[in-house]
């Protein structure tokens, strides 16, 4: 018997498939490929079910007569290429002649298509790769390709798609890069029967606006040629970054490809300019010599391969570096060491006394609303006795073990930017750790009663004295991490006067619609106004100084652990509080989140001069 076998053709038509749809976003790529090949100047994209359920896409392009159409189906069968010597010069989008049939092999499909020259079309349906009828239809000029139950016959490829909104997020991506790359084209996407993607034929700056949101318009257009390269697109200025490299939408000859010689280009003439890990928005069009260029390197052809890719990357640095400096998207720099002032040296301290501050009278929380903060059990089980002031010397307690730390060799003033990172040595040698650890001190209402007000230190810090040691609280983290617990513990709304409307992409609205509930459940209420815009609604009471500019954007582009701490970020930071909004803080904090909120120092190593 043998062993080695041929593949029936449906098997084959399959496999190819694996490598060419992925997903509904593939179909839709690859078909409207084909449609701005045939050259439409109109396309549109309709989905049901976020493309799994059904995806029709609509042309007024050059369409096909019957044989043509028939030949479509058939694998390796372009109108392209002729030859290999054809693969030197490639300038079209598809060529490779495997879409139509993969994408039929595994769905339920339907061509209706006619050119211009001739009086009726023809209907093709094919069923799993196998066609099911042809026929003459009427129809306008173009063609329509109509997708239905993607992977039907292959169940174990079908379990394997994600939610209706994730795949009509990517669905929308795939749009977004064919709408950028053709401004000359009309295209409008819709899903379930509503407008997600609507954009006329414009130029490139107004193409952007209308499939990138609010932040495109801040947008700089640069053009400039080089080492044999044409490049000209849209660059952000320094303000406007994002998390993720779907920021950069780079095209080669018209195609969109995930390059790393040019992200890493781009990534060259940014570098300095925005916070690390972040990814400039930059829709950049590069036009090379095919014969420069390989395109045939993946099926998906979003890959290419340079022949000498290190003066690609080279030129493009240069070049986009140039037209950042030209447009005035500069910062600069200045070396290390070289005029440079420590971080605290712009924040003015006040004069500290001379002398040690009068303990203040306890209050009560009946008589004091902030202090209601304080749980009830420490409040009632405190003693009320004013302390004694510290003693002249200071003394490590037994139970506070000094741990090993580096030596201070000139002791001095600290300053609270270092509180995270050093540890100081008392005048005996005797070490004490800076910062709290987990454990090292839980506070007690009498202990928080026992620290005395210094003073605010700048726009930041609040200093507090204690036995010896000089307490320094953060109170803008204390702030923050009090309201993200509120929050994380549920938070009702309290609803706005006018709702604040907010320009999204089309994938951050579908992004902030699959967290509805978990921004529900925080007391956020965000409501749908179109494909590209919602409102929020109401707020959560737990954050009164709440700022919703630019809010859901920030949402949408964040972790799905970490909404409330962004929301929580997200309020104006307080006002330097008095000492009993301080210590109310650190009562409430003693649970979790007070190592990372006080730093502490042996007194005296404070007030010794050199």
């Amino acid at each position: 018997m043998s062993v080695v076998r041929v593949l029936p053709d449906q098997v084959v038509n399959q496999i190819a498939a694996g490598e060419v749809v992925e997903r509904p976003a593939s179909v839709i790529k690859e078909l409207v490929e084909n449609s701005l090949d045939a050259g439409a100047s109109r396309v549109e994209v309709q989905l049901v079910g976020g493309g799994a359920e059904r995806i029709r896409i609509t042309d007024d392009g050059v369409g096909m007569d019957r044989e043509d159409a028939m030949m479509c189906l058939e694998r390796h069968a372009t109108s392209k290429i002729g030859s290999a010597e054809d693969l030197e010069h490639i300038g079209s989008l598809g060529f490779r002649g495997e879409a139509i049939p993969s994408i039929a092999s595994v769905s339920r499909f339907a061509l209706l298509t006619r050119p211009a020259d001739l009086e009726e079309g023809v209907r093709i349906k094919v069923e799993g790769g196998e066609i099911a009828s042809v026929r003459a239809a009427g129809c306008a000029p173009g063609t329509e390709i109509d997708v239905r139950d993607l992977f039907f016959n292959i169940p174990a490829r079908r379990k394997f798609l994600r939610t209706r909104a994730t795949e009509l997020a990517h669905s929308t991506e795939a749009v977004v890069r064919m709408a950028l790359a053709r401004p000359d084209v009309a295209f409008r996407m819709t899903s379930d029967g509503r407008v997600v993607l609507a954009g006329e034929v414009a130029d490139r700056a107004t193409r952007a606006r209308q499939v990138l949101g609010p932040d495109a318009a801040r947008l700089a257009e640069v053009a400039f040629e080089r080492g044999g390269l044409a490049v000209e697109g849209l660059v952000s200025p320094l303000a406007v970054h994002r998390p993720s490299g779907k920021a950069l939408y780079l095209y080669v000859n018209g195609r969109y490809v995930r390059d790393a010689v040019v992200r890493r280009a781009i990534a060259d003439a940014y570098r300095d300019r925005i916070p690390r890990g972040r990814q400039p928005l930059v829709v950049l069009h590069i036009r090379i010599d095919p014969a420069l260029v390989d395109v045939n390197v993946h099926p998906a052809k979003t890959e290419v391969r340079f022949r000498d890719p290190r003066h690609v990357q080279e030129m493009l640095a240069e070049g986009v570096r140039d037209a950042l400096r030209l447009q005035g998207i500069e910062r600069q720099l200045s070396s290390p060491g070289a005029n440079r002032r420590p971080r605290w040296s712009e924040e003015v301290a006040p004069p500290l006394p001379l002398t040690p501050a009068k303990p203040p009278l306890p209050a009560h929380p009946d008589d004091d609303p902030l202090l209601l903060l304080v749980p009830r059990a420490i409040v009632e089980a405190a003693p009320v006795e004013v302390p004694e002031p510290p003693a002249k010397t200071v003394e490590v307690p037994p139970e506070r073990p000094a741990r090993p730390v580096l030596d201070a060799t000139e002791p001095g003033p600290v300053p609270p930017a270092a509180a995270a990172s050093a540890a100081y040595v008392e005048p005996a040698a005797t070490a004490i750790p800076v910062a709290a650890e987990p454990g090292d001190w839980a506070p007690s209402d009498s202990s928080i009663r026992a620290l005395r007000p210094v003073g605010p230190f700048g726009r930041k810090w609040f200093l507090l004295e204690g036995d010896g040691e000089l307490v320094v609280v953060d109170h803008a983290l204390g702030d923050e991490l009090l309201a993200r617990r509120r929050l994380e513990r549920g938070s009702l709304s309290q609803r706005l006067l006018v709702p604040s409307r907010q320009r999204l992409a089309a994938a951050e609205v579908v992004a902030l619609a699959k967290r509805a509930e978990a921004l529900g459940a925080l007391g956020l209420e965000v409501v749908e106004m179109s494909p590209t815009e919602l409102a929020i609604r109401a707020v959560p009471q737990a954050l009164p100084r709440l700022h919703v500019d630019g809010l859901l954007e920030k949402l949408a582009r964040c972790p799905e652990d970490a909404l409330s701490a962004t929301l929580a970020s997200a309020q104006t930071p307080p006002p330097v509080p008095d000492p009993r909004a301080v210590k109310a803080m650190l009562a409430s904090l003693e649970e979790a989140g007070l190592d990372a909120v006080v730093a502490r120092w042996p007194a005296p190593a404070l007030v010794k001069g050199p």
